[in-house]
């Protein structure tokens, strides 16, 4: 057994059960990484601060507000509409989509520099799920896509993932567009990330994909903290009985 990062995994406190509450953040996790002096850990903080980035600056701009400059990597520099651009001539829902789609590209390839094959499949399945849902919304209220969307550009044989993930993502999108309500189709759709990361640990031995692994978690309970506490574990837990 291989055991390359065993030294920082026993360092870092266990994660709770999905709907829990860790104790660190990703920010915590973040800092430690980029203390130490594998370039693979430092480009793994790295993702972590450019979502983080990339979610701030888009609350700022959906609320109207011009955000504080941060350092994203070109790709997605370009992502963004100008903030006037934002404002007046294009829809929310086109820029918004067309920077997670590029986020996800970007991520595919940062993959291959942190060395993990589990966060690059990760980038190809969260791409594969930010286009059907955003197929599915335009279904449900039977619209067109608008010109100039990203998903005129991004068809499903673009997706980077075998046919089995592939119908995997498809069913998981059909049951979020029949859930109850958003937050419930928001825990389907986690509960399913949630399992998928935990059907892979078992293959790992103290090397970087665990320490991805962890990130992911990470990620999707610290989600979970911004959502009511009460009515989240009420609903997670209708949806992990299913």
């Amino acid at each position: 057994m291989s055991g390359r990062f065993y030294y920082l995994l026993s360092f870092l406190p266990s994660l709770p059960n999905l709907g829990g509450d860790p104790a660190l953040s990703l920010d915590d996790v973040a800092k430690l990484l980029k203390g130490q002096s594998e370039e693979a850990l430092q480009r793994l903080a790295r993702v972590v601060e450019v979502e983080r980035d990339i979610r701030q600056t888009i609350e700022s701009r959906c609320l109207g507000s011009e955000p504080a400059i941060v350092e994203l990597p070109e790709a997605l520099v370009a992502a963004f509409p100008s903030f006037e651009e934002g404002k007046v001539s294009i829809s929310e829902d086109v820029w918004v989509s067309k920077v997670w789609i590029e986020f996800y590209a970007w991520l595919h390839n940062e993959a291959k520099n942190v060395g993990s094959n589990l966060l690059k499949v990760w980038a190809d399945l969260e791409l594969g799920v930010v286009c059907q849902l955003c197929r599915a919304r335009y279904e449900t209220a039977d619209e067109a896509i608008p010109e100039g969307h990203p998903l005129q550009f991004v068809g499903v044989e673009c997706i980077r993932i075998d046919e089995h993930l592939r119908s995997e993502v498809h069913d998981l999108v059909r049951k979020w567009e029949v859930a109850a309500d958003p937050i419930k189709g928001e825990l389907l759709l986690d509960t399913a990330r949630w399992r998928w990361i935990v059907d892979r640990e078992k293959t790992y031995s103290f090397e970087i994909d665990e320490l991805v692994a962890y990130v992911l978690k990470l990620r999707l309970l610290s989600r979970h903290l911004s959502w009511s506490r009460d009515e989240g574990m009420k609903i997670l837990g209708e949806v992990t009985a299913l």
